[in-house]
């Protein structure tokens, strides 16, 4: 971690200390924390006490406490609170204290500082830390890495770094930005890594720094096994797959109740029920398609290679059901009407390899390029026809609610959802009252798949409609089902045979509606615009560095990369369901609140649910 030159340590004394306290109804810990910063020696710092609306006294201790700065107003949980407090710290060296824990002893910063004030000049400085419990009595010392220099390799399958116990630099903060909000229980982890794959110079400080609080009702403890997942999730996002550590302590977890930090006992686990857990847990994490590629080019390094080799220990199979981008010689090309080939795109090829398997292949750009072994995919075309016919009969409606993704889905009442089957797509899972009303939930877009992989096998409520060539991304659940899906610019009448996906993730769901008998197809959220760079065109990637303003909620892209859009090509699209709904007996009704589609009847959603 020596990607940036050090310009010299500078003067220990003149360093100014910023500790941000995101803190909630924690009146009983909070003294013992503010103290332990108000006594500290080095004199210049500041503690800033973010507060969104405690209901015991901690608004009164924080407004009391000498040298405390309380903001007291509402924020959007811990992330938000603690990125709202670096913005406005004033200090060169910024670190966050929750309000449950303290520091060492008064003269932490002092070391801090002079470990910073060294000619290394280092980024971040983390020492030592030990665990106490809910009284405060020591409970274990906290395992630390305490060689700097192997911290990038080693946050692959550990964290090795306590986060009362880390101090950082300003030029480390400005140079990678402040926390992730897409993450609740690993936001320090993920912090670390990318402060660390940053080229931010880490220095280990070997004295005792913190005094970190392990309890039953804290955050990471209660919920370990949430925890776990995000810590999965972060590995998955910096180093392209879950290293075998990771997956063995969330099967404890999950199986034994054991946290891995404070108890790490694990022989009282069933460990035919551990294993049988850590092989469906590697089907979650490894299996999609660009994790399997990852391992396969980065075999021969050890910690993959071990990682391999564990997932063959637990009797996981590697071997794909899916090729990319082989030759394949077609059987005999589908053609139009009038003779000619239909192009590649608006089709899937049945054929066979060069080593004469016989598959069928879904083929739309160098990047999007699938085939699939042709038993596995009948196998699959078969469930999803008995599926839809299922449906088709059981209905207890004639009217179906889709939901478009737009800001406009804020001003609309989701409790008029209730009774009502309901489509959603991409990230609308993240609302959660949606996600508890929604009975189907699709995606069509590469993209979006790759980077929600992790979140689709969580989700067991809802029925997952999938274009087939999604399938490599995701696991073998009974209510996930594949759809021969392409871009052929028609509205389907057969959806066991093909659905297009053209354009937008909404006509998919429009044509799996029609298909699965709805007569009336309410719309919500279409507001059929994007605030996007006029050079974009339909495709281009974006890098979504800010909150999303384009969707209902900030988070949906935000952190993500997305596909510009082009409304032209989405309402002409609109215009073929439009022309099929009127020859078929269909009324679509766009109860949007505003937005610009103007393609279907207008309508007000209560409204047309009660006719």
């Amino acid at each position: 971690m020596t990607e940036t030159t050090p310009a010299g340590g500078g003067d220990a004394k003149t360093l100014r200390f910023s500790i941000i306290t995101p803190s909630f109804n924690q009146g009983r810990f909070l003294p013992e924390c503010l103290d332990s910063v108000a006594r500290q020696t080095h004199p210049a710092h500041e503690h800033i006490v973010l507060d969104p609306g405690s209901k015991d006294d901690s608004r009164e201790i924080a407004a009391k406490a000498e040298g405390v700065t309380l903001i007291a107003e509402p924020d959007d949980g811990q992330v938000d609170a603690i990125n709202k407090g670096f913005a406005m710290a004033t200090g060169d060296v910024l670190a966050w204290l929750n309000s449950d824990d303290v520091y060492a002893d008064e003269t932490v910063f002092e070391k801090v500082a002079a470990r910073f004030a060294e000619p290394d000049a280092p980024d971040i400085v983390y020492g030592r830390a030990e665990f106490m419990d809910e009284d405060g009595a020591f409970l274990k010392k906290a395992f630390v890495n305490g060689n700097a220099d192997t911290l990038l390799e080693t946050l692959q399958h550990q964290v090795g770094i306590i986060q009362p116990s880390v101090f950082i630099h300003r030029r480390a903060f400005e140079k990678v930005g402040g926390l992730d909000p897409d993450y609740e229980y690993a936001l320090d982890y993920e912090y670390w890594a990318r402060l660390a794959a940053g080229g931010c110079r880490w220095a280990h400080l070997d004295h005792l720094l913190s005094r970190h609080r392990w309890w039953s009702d804290m955050k990471t403890a209660s919920q370990r096994d949430l925890s776990l997942h995000e810590h999965c999730r972060v590995v998955l996002k910096h180093f392209g797959y879950v290293n075998w550590r990771w997956i063995h302590r969330l099967a404890d977890c999950l199986v034994g109740g054991v946290d891995g930090i404070v108890d790490s006992d694990t022989s009282q686990v069933d460990e035919l029920a551990r294993r049988r857990k850590i092989a469906e847990l590697y089907l979650q994490y490894i299996k999609p398609a660009g994790v399997r590629n990852s391992l396969r080019r980065r075999v021969r390094e050890p910690q993959v290679r071990q990682t391999v080799a564990d997932m063959l220990n637990h009797g996981v199979d590697l071997s794909p059901y899916a090729f990319w981008a082989e030759p394949v010689q077609e059987d005999s090309p589908e053609t139009a009407p009038d003779g000619k080939a239909l192009p590649v795109t608006w089709r899937p090829l049945a054929g066979s390899l060069e080593r004469g398997e016989d598959v069928v292949a879904y083929r739309f750009s160098e990047e999007l390029d699938w085939a699939f072994k042709r038993s596995w995919h009948d196998q699959q075309m078969a469930r999803t026809r008995a599926f839809c016919e299922q449906l088709r009969s059981a209905r207890s409606s004639d009217t179906c609610v889709v939901v478009g993704n737009g800001p406009s889905l804020k001003k609309t009442p989701l409790s008029a959802l209730e009774g009502t089957d309901v489509f959603i797509s991409n990230f609308a899972y993240y609302h959660a009252e949606l996600l508890q009303r929604a009975k189907f939930l699709t995606i069509t877009n590469d993209y979006v798949m790759r980077q929600g992989a992790y979140d689709l096998p969580q989700l067991r409520s809802v029925y997952k409609l999938l274009p087939v060539w999604m399938a490599p991304y995701t696991v073998p659940q009974p209510e996930t089902f594949y759809f021969s899906a392409h871009l052929r610019p028609q509205f389907s009448d057969s959806i066991e045979h093909w659905v297009s996906w053209r354009s937008t993730v909404s006509f998919f769901n429009l044509q799996l509606a029609a298909g699965l008998g709805y007569k009336k197809i309410l719309l919500v959220g279409f507001d059929h615009s994007y605030k996007q760079q006029d050079s974009l065109k339909e495709g281009d990637l974006i890098e979504q560095r800010d909150d999303d303003e384009n969707h209902f909620i900030a988070s949906y892209f935000k952190g993500k990369v997305w596909q510009a859009a082009d409304t032209g090509n989405m309402e002409s699209v609109y215009e073929i369901a439009r022309e099929h709904a009127e020859k078929s007996g269909i009324e679509i009704v766009n109860c949007t609140v505003g937005g610009k589609l103007e393609v279907f009847r207008r309508g007000r959603l209560a409204a047309e649910l009660a006719r």
